[in-house]
């Protein structure tokens, strides 16, 4: 089910999250459930230092959000 909302949700061109709770129903204890695991898992970014998408890793160094091919040196030197 989640496959499908998601799919719903990013092949829209006119999002409406009205719409989508109604069309894809979510149990108020499964939303509470998923707030540690959304917890943990900001713990882990704050950790790995993830703090844009996508975030880049080559050879283990972060690339700026915005790269040029220039700054890639850096990474294979």
């Amino acid at each position: 089910m989640a496959e499908k909302a998601m799919d719903y949700w990013y092949l829209k061109e006119d999002r409406s999250y009205d719409i989508l709770k109604t069309k894809f129903p979510v149990s108020e204890e499964l939303l509470e459930r998923q707030i540690a695991k959304i917890d943990e898992m900001r713990e882990w970014c704050k950790t790995a230092e993830i703090e844009y998408t996508p975030t880049v890793f080559i050879n283990g160094k972060k690339l700026p959000g915005t790269f040029k091919l220039e700054d890639l040196k850096d990474v294979f030197s």
